[in-house]
């Protein structure tokens, strides 16, 4: 094998590893902002869930205030 051939095999080589890397490292990014989409959708998720826990409980504290307050009062 002369150096040309070895030197194109060596390059060849090199270059199919680089793509490689450069695929996976990609791939990885992809997968990350899937995650920090995800995560801002769960937080948004909970926070909308919080917001009508709370509103729920307000009404319910509310009426139950309302109903003890018609039973007392007779």
């Amino acid at each position: 094998m002369d150096d040309k051939t070895l030197k194109a095999l060596l390059l060849e080589t090199l270059q199919e590893h680089h793509e490689s890397v450069i695929d996976a490292h990609a791939a990885h990014h992809e997968w990350i902002q899937e995650r920090i989409e995800a995560e801002k959708a769960r937080k948004e998720m909970m926070s909308k869930v919080a917001d009508a826990a709370i509103q729920w409980s307000v009404v319910g504290l509310l009426g139950g205030a309302w109903y003890w307050i018609q039973s007392h009062i007779k």
